[in-house]
């Protein structure tokens, strides 16, 4: 009997919390290769090596040498304090990689493009695909022209718009999650706002859904976000009486209270209709979500 090798698949920034996740789920579907910058991730099913999006002939090699049916870009800059310290790295980082690694790829290849909903600016909520853009700071004025860079691509791309996401990390880099674990272990009291809305999303999620779109051909642009349009004060609650911890070390405050290099939206949370009707998409609710981390023992994988 004939046997059929799986389709090899690439994702950058495999030691960030959302490419570490990936690899967990798409090494059963792929040969998977994974690129990081700066931190070895060692992931069992997954081939990791450092690659500098910004160095093109090194991104030429690895794609020469992988030929991947499947990219998954989530290689990027993505604190934006960080960002708005250093704009220029940013810049190279976010856009200039993503125009090397368009620069060398078939356009048979399936890319997916993973963006934020942080390209709006908060002022209206439950953004759809077709809504005007207005960056607030420099990482999401970086993510909307490397958009714009895919967007001029003529290949198979799909640009995914990421709400904020949780779930377990890695020894590396962790959702806020994480941060909100180990404060409440230590008893410390946790500042959260109560006016900066997010659909937040379950990472398990947003591996499922990209599992499926890396199937299919459909280009263009698409919204990724959870069903629940939650502030972070509400989230912690759910989190501490989820996971047993007093709600008196959470401290509701306003982003005006927590001074901040970036400027921060409101509400950016996503409309999700046109992915749930494309692949059937369904998160899940926080509550649902937060109870299966918890079942599973873990906030770092």
């Amino acid at each position: 009997m004939a046997t059929f090798s799986k389709p090899k698949a690439l994702i950058t920034g495999v030691s960030g919390f959302l490419g570490s996740n990936l690899a967990i789920i798409f090494r059963d579907h792929f040969q998977l290769a994974g690129s990081f910058c700066y931190h070895s991730q060692q992931i069992k099913g997954c081939q990791t090596f450092p690659l500098d999006l910004t160095d093109a002939l090194a991104v030429k090699r690895v794609i020469a040498d992988i030929k991947p049916d499947v990219v998954i870009h989530t290689a990027a800059l993505s604190h934006p304090d960080m960002c708005e310290q250093a704009p220029e790295r940013a810049y190279n980082i976010n856009v200039t990689g993503t125009e090397n690694l368009l620069s060398c790829l078939n356009f048979s290849v399936r890319l997916l493009d993973i963006s934020t909903d942080l390209v709006f600016d908060g002022e209206k909520g439950w953004y759809r695909e077709t809504d005007p853009t207005n960056p607030l700071n420099v990482y999401a004025l970086s993510k909307l022209e490397a958009e714009k860079r895919v967007l001029a691509w003529n290949g198979n791309y799909s640009i995914i718009r990421t709400s904020l996401m949780y779930g377990s990390g890695n020894e590396v880099n962790n959702s806020f999650l994480h941060w909100m674990f180990r404060n409440l272990e230590e008893n410390r009291i946790i500042p959260l706002f109560t006016d900066q809305y997010r659909t937040c999303l379950f990472v398990q999620d947003t591996a499922q859904a990209l599992l499926q779109l890396s199937r299919l051909k459909d280009t263009g642009m698409f919204h990724l976000g959870g069903s629940e349009n939650i502030n972070r004060y509400e989230f912690g609650r759910k989190f501490a009486s989820i996971f047993g911890y007093s709600p008196d070390l959470l401290k509701p405050v306003s982003m005006r209270d927590a001074p901040a290099r970036a400027k921060r939206a409101a509400d950016c949370s996503l409309n999700s209709e046109k992915i749930i009707q494309l692949i059937g998409f369904k998160p899940c609710n926080i509550e649902s979500g937060l109870r299966k981390i918890k079942s599973e023992g873990k906030i770092i994988s």
